[in-house]
C-alpha cells in the first residue's frame, strides 16, 4: 500500500560527489543505483545512477558502497534532474527491518533548456519486472515534495522505482531522501508506549542478559517497565550505553545522540539526561522509601535522523544518607534563653522525636538521655521534618527554645542538611521567695529582737511595677508567725511588695528588684512597719523618661504632693499635701516618726518616670530630703494603615489608606494584643493616632486580618521623649490575589473558544512557571481543570506570574502563552485561557 503526503522543504545534506559539476549533471541522466543489504547498523548507499528510457531494467545498476560508517540508515541525493523524455531508475536493498522511505522533493529549474520552469514530476513504484505498483504520485512546483512510504520491509527486501516527468515535456531538477525506519524494533516485540514496554523485572535482581543488546532510532522510543524493591530509598541512576565503536561521532551523518527519561506509572517524567553525543546518558531520580514496590518506565529515545543505534541499560540504586541530630541540655541560671559560659550541663533529661507531632512522648518514638555533659544524640536518622522536644523536668521551666519557639526544634533532614548540632533546650529550675512581715516597733526598718511577726499580711510579686495587687498576680498571706513564701517563680526580675493595711506605715523600703537564679531560692525578704520629721524633694520635668533628675531637667510648679497615708496612690481626704512651688520645691514639716509614702496626683497629660519613693522611716526630729519626683509629658503615636497594591513594602502615590484596622503597642513583644495593651482603630483614611503614651521604648504592631499579608516590616522600636509626639508610624497590607482561566477544545484551531462554544477539557495540568522555563519542575504550583476546564490560583501575593500548561499527546496548543501577569492586592486575574487542538489522522482506502 502507498501513502502520500504532502511535505514541506527540508534541509537535506548533499551528496559528497567528487565529479565536476557539469560531468555529474551528464552522467545524473544515465545512471541507475541501487544499494546493498548491509551490516546492522551500517550506512546505506548514498549515491544512486539513473539511466535513460532503453537502459535495461534492472541490469544496468551500479553499486555503490559509502565509507562504513557505524550506526546511519540514511541516504540523500541532493541534484537529479529529468529531462525532455527522461526517466530515472532506482533500485534499493532495505538495511534493517522496518519501513523504507522514499521523499522526492522537487527543486525547480530548466534542465533541458526549454524556456519552460516548474513543470511536474511523477514518482512510480515498480515490481521487479518495471510493472507499476500502485497510483503515481504526482509533484509540482519548487519546494514542494511527496512520499512514498514502502511498510512492513524486512532486511534484505529490494524496491523499485522511477521518476519521470508527467509528460514527455517535462523537465525540472530534484532531491531524493531514502530512510529507513526500524520501528518495528529488529522484528522484535514493539514498545513504542508504556502500554507496551519490555518488562525487566525488579532492580537488583534483574535475569541475566535482560538489560544488554538493544537498539533503536530516530522516531522510534524504546519503553521499559522496572520496580524498585519495597523500603529501597536512594537516588537512582539508569544509564543508556552505547557499546564502543557504535554511533556516528561527526560527519554528514553524526553526532549521534541518545537520550534517557524515568517516568512513574501515572507517565510523569521525573528524571531526564537530555539528549547527549557521549556514549552514556544517565538519567536520575530520588526513590521515597516505600513499603511496597514502587513502578517506573524507563523510556529511550534517539535524535539521530535515521540512525540505528545499539545499548545496553545500567541500574545503579545510590542509598540515601541518614542524618545526626545533637544538642545540649543546659541549666540556664539567668533563664535568658542563651547557654552562658558558667551554665553547666543537666544530665538525665529525656529528649525525644515527637513523630505525631503532640507534645507528649509516646510509646516508639525515639529518645535520647542526656549525658553528663548534658548532651544528646540521635543517630542514623531518615531523611525528613522532625519535631524535637524534650520530657521537662518537674519544677522546672523551658528557656530555650521556649514558648517563642514552640517549645521544640522544628528541623528537615535532607541532602543538603544532614548534620543538626546545638539543638539545644535551657531549662530554669523555679525557685521560692520568702521573709517575714513583722512590727517595727522602733521604727528602724530593722527586725530588732522581741519585734514580732503581722499575721494575715498579703505580700505579692507586682509584676507591672504598679504598687497594686493585680488579679494573676502571685500572692501569699503571712502566717501566725508573720512568714510568707511565693512558690514556683521563674526567670526574670521580680518587685515583691505588700498590701498595706490601715492605720500602718510601711517602715522598710520596697524591697529592690529580685533576678532570679536557676535553683536559687531567695529568703529575707522582710517587711516592716512603723509608727514619722521633715520631708522635702523636688518635682522635675524628666524630659529623657528614664526616671533620673539630670542637669537642665526643669522643676515643675503647682503640682500636689502628699502622704498617702492608706498607701492606696490616691490624695484622700485627710491626706497632708503641699504644693510645688516656681523651682518644683515641695516640703513636708512636723511629722511624727514613722514610716511615710509620698505620692504626687498626677496632672493629665503626664505620668510619673520615677518609681514612688519607698517609705520613708523617720525618728523625731528626722529630715528627709531628695524624696523627687520626675514626670513625663505624655506622647502621641500616629500613622497610617495602608493597601500596599503591589505588596513592596512601600506607600505608594495612589495606595489608599484602610478603615477598621487595630493598631496597638505590643507590651510584652508577643505579637498579640493582648488584655490592657494601648489600641486604636484606623479611621475612614487609614490614619490611628495612640494618645498619651508615657516613657520608654514601645513596639507598634497591627492586629492581622483575615485574607491580608502585612507587606510592610514591623516598624522598629520607638524611643519616646517628653512633649514630643512620633508620626508616620505606617502599616501596609495586602490582600492575595487570584489567577483564573479556561482549558478547551479548540475545535475549529482558530485560538479563541468561539464565545464560550467551544467545551472545555478537564484534567489538564496548568501551573505557574516560576523559573519560566516552560516545564513543570519540582516545587512549581499547578493546578488540574475542573470538568468545564476552568482552573483557579488562589492566594497569590502581588507580583508577575507566568502561566503555562503541560502539553499532552496528540494535541497542539492554538493559543499563544499568556504574556506575565502583574496581579495586584486582591486582584482576581480572569480569562488567562488554554485552548488546543486535538491533532487528527485523515487516511482511506486506494482499491
Amino acid at each position: 500500500m502507498l501513502s502520500l503526503a504532502s511535505l514541506p522543504e527540508r534541509n537535506l545534506r548533499r551528496d559528497r560527489v567528487t565529479t565536476p559539476r557539469r560531468q555529474r549533471r551528464r552522467e545524473l541522466l544515465r545512471r541507475v543505483g541501487w544499494i546493498e543489504p548491509l551490516e546492522a547498523r551500517q550506512l546505506l548507499a548514498r549515491d544512486f545512477m539513473e539511466a535513460v528510457a532503453n537502459d535495461a531494467f534492472p541490469g544496468q545498476a551500479v553499486q555503490h558502497f559509502a565509507p562504513a560508517e557505524v550506526g546511519v540508515v540514511d541516504s540523500r541525493l541532493a541534484n537529479g534532474s529529468i529531462t525532455n523524455g527522461d526517466s530515472d531508475f532506482h533500485n534499493i536493498r532495505a538495511a534493517v527491518a522496518g519501513d523504507v522511505v522514499v521523499t522526492l522533493t522537487h527543486r525547480g529549474g530548466d534542465p533541458s533548456g526549454d524556456g519552460v520552469v516548474e513543470d511536474d514530476l511523477v514518482l512510480q513504484q515498480l515490481d521487479s519486472g518495471g510493472a507499476p505498483i500502485g497510483a503515481p504520485m504526482t509533484v509540482t512546483g519548487n519546494a514542494q515534495a511527496v512520499r512514498l512510504t514502502l511498510p512492513a520491509a524486512a532486511a534484505g527486501n529490494q524496491f523499485w522505482f522511477v521518476i519521470r516527468g508527467a509528460t514527455a515535456n517535462d523537465d525540472a531538477n530534484y532531491s531524493l531522501s531514502l530512510q529507513t525506519v526500524d520501528r518495528e524494533d529488529d522484528g522484535g516485540t514493539n514498545n513504542n508506549t508504556q502500554a507496551t514496554a519490555t518488562m525487566l523485572g525488579t532492580d537488583g535482581s534483574f535475569a541475566a542478559g535482560v538489560l544488554n543488546d538493544y537498539t533503536i532510532t530516530s522516531p522510534d522510543r524504546d519503553y521499559f517497565q522496572f520496580q524498585d524493591p519495597a523500603n529501597s530509598p536512594g537516588e537512582l541512576a539508569v544509564t543508556v550505553a552505547m557499546p564502543t565503536g557504535s554511533g556516528a561521532p561527526t560527519g554528514v551523518d553524526g553526532p549521534t545522540n541518545l537520550g534517557i527519561r524515568i517516568r512513574t506509572a501515572a507517565g510523569q517524567i521525573i528524571g531526564s539526561s537530555n539528549t547527549t553525543t557521549t556514549e552514556n546518558d544517565v538519567a536520575r531520580i530520588i526513590v521515597p522509601n516505600s513499603g511496597a514496590p514502587l513502578t517506573y518506565f524507563a523510556e529511550v529515545y534517539s535524535g539521530s535522523l535515521g540512525q540505528v543505534n545499539s545499548y545496553d541499560l545500567q541500574f545503579n540504586l545510590t542509598p540515601v544518607p541518614t542524618g545526626t541530630l545533637s544538642g545540649f541540655k543546659f541549666n540556664d541560671l539567668n533563664g535568658d534563653g542563651l547557654w552562658d559560659e558558667n551554665e553547666p550541663g543537666v544530665q538525665g533529661v529525656t529528649v525525644f522525636l515527637d513523630l505525631d507531632n503532640d507534645g507528649t512522648l509516646d510509646g516508639g518514638e525515639p529518645t535520647s538521655i542526656t549525658d553528663a555533659s548534658g548532651l544528646y544524640t540521635f543517630n542514623n536518622v531518615a531523611q525528613g521534618a522532625y519535631h524535637i522536644r524534650e520530657v521537662l523536668p518537674a519544677n522546672t521551666t523551658q528557656t530555650w527554645p521556649g514558648p517563642a519557639g514552640g517549645f521544640e526544634y522544628f528541623v528537615d533532614v535532607n541532602p543538603l542538611n544532614l548534620t543538626l548540632d546545638h539543638l539545644d533546650f535551657g531549662n530554669f529550675e523555679l525557685v521560692d521567695i520568702s521573709g517575714q512581715k513583722f512590727n517595727d516597733l522602733d521604727a528602724d526598718g530593722v527586725k530588732d529582737v522581741g519585734e514580732p511577726g503581722l499575721m494575715g499580711w498579703r505580700i505579692f510579686v507586682d509584676l507591672d511595677n504598679d504598687g497594686v495587687r493585680d488579679a494573676g498576680e502571685p500572692f501569699d498571706d503571712t502566717d501566725g508567725s508573720g512568714n510568707y513564701t511565693i512558690n514556683g517563680l521563674g526567670p526574670g526580675v521580680y518587685r515583691l511588695r505588700e498590701v498595706n493595711q490601715v492605720g500602718w506605715t510601711q517602715s522598710t523600703p520596697n524591697p529592690a528588684p529580685i533576678t532570679a537564679i536557676s535553683g536559687v531560692n531567695v529568703s529575707g525578704v522582710d517587711f516592716g512597719n512603723f509608727q514619722v520629721g521633715t520631708i522635702t524633694g523636688q518635682k522635675f520635668n524628666d524630659l529623657d523618661g528614664d526616671g533620673v533628675k539630670d542637669g537642665g531637667e526643669p522643676g515643675l510648679m503647682n503640682w500636689t504632693i502628699f502622704l498617702d497615708t492608706n498607701n492606696n496612690g490616691i490624695h484622700d481626704g485627710g491626706d497632708v499635701s503641699t504644693m510645688t512651688d516656681a523651682a518644683g520645691n515641695y516640703v513636708f514639716t512636723n511629722l511624727q516618726p514613722g514610716a511615710y509614702n509620698v505620692r504626687e496626683v498626677q496632672q493629665g497629660g503626664w505620668t510619673q518616670t520615677t518609681a514612688n519613693p519607698a517609705t520613708i522611716n523617720l525618728t523625731s526630729g528626722a529630715m528627709i530630703a531628695n524624696v523627687d519626683f520626675g514626670n513625663f509629658e505624655l506622647v502621641d503615636i500616629s500613622g497610617q494603615k495602608f493597601n500596599d497594591l503591589d505588596g513592596d513594602g512601600v506607600k505608594d502615590a495612589g495606595e489608599l489608606g484602610i478603615s477598621g484596622w487595630t493598631i496597638f503597642i505590643d507590651t510584652n513583644n508577643n505579637g498579640v494584643l493582648d488584655g490592657g495593651e494601648v489600641s486604636a482603630v484606623t479611621n475612614a483614611a487609614g490614619n490611628y493616632t495612640i494618645a498619651n503614651v508615657g516613657p520608654g521604648s514601645y513596639l507598634v504592631r497591627e492586629v492581622q486580618q483575615a485574607g491580608w499579608t502585612q507587606s510592610t516590616a514591623n516598624p522598629a522600636a520607638i524611643v519616646t521623649a517628653s512633649g514630643v509626639d512620633v508620626a508616620n508610624v505606617n502599616f501596609g497590607n495586602y490582600q492575595l490575589g487570584s489567577i483564573s482561566g479556561r482549558k478547551f477544545n479548540d475545535l475549529n484551531g482558530n485560538g479563541t473558544d468561539n464565545g464560550g462554544a467551544d467545551p472545555g477539557i478537564v484534567n489538564w495540568t496548568i501551573f505557574l512557571d516560576t523559573n519560566n522555563n516552560g516545564v513543570l519542575d519540582g516545587g512549581e504550583v499547578s493546578q488540574l481543570t475542573a470538568a468545564n476546564g476552568s482552573y483557579t490560583f488562589a492566594n497569590l501575593a502581588p507580583g508577575s506570574y507566568t502561566v503555562r500548561e503541560v502539553q499532552q499527546a496528540g494535541w497542539m496548543q492554538t493559543t499563544a502563552n499568556p504574556t506575565p501577569i502583574n496581579v495586584t492586592s486582591g486582584a482576581a486575574i480572569a480569562n488567562v485561557d488554554f485552548g488546543n487542538f486535538r491533532l487528527i489522522t485523515i487516511s482511506g482506502q486506494k482499491f
